[in-house]
């Protein structure tokens, strides 16, 4: 946690992301960072559209109506 810390964040706020390899490596592979990605405008609307082409209206609304009385979050559903 300490190595994300160190390489994200400072007093200033967001930082670049400077780490040496080691060290990312080995905050990555605990999970705590991960491989840069890049991803067009496309992409996230395609999959959008996928995932709304699969819904159930009524599932959707009464799953969102029930998180507001749990306050749980919507199951994920992608």
């Amino acid at each position: 946690m300490q190595i994300l810390l160190k390489a994200c964040w400072g007093a200033g706020g967001w930082k670049s992301g400077d780490v040496s390899r080691a060290d990312f490596e080995y905050a990555r592979a605990r999970g705590l960072m991960f491989d840069p990605l890049t991803v067009t405008h496309d992409a996230p609307v395609i999959r959008t559209i996928k995932i709304r082409d699969t819904l159930n209206t009524n599932d959707l609304a009464r799953a969102f109506l029930g998180s507001l009385s749990t306050r749980k979050y919507l199951p994920r559903i992608c």
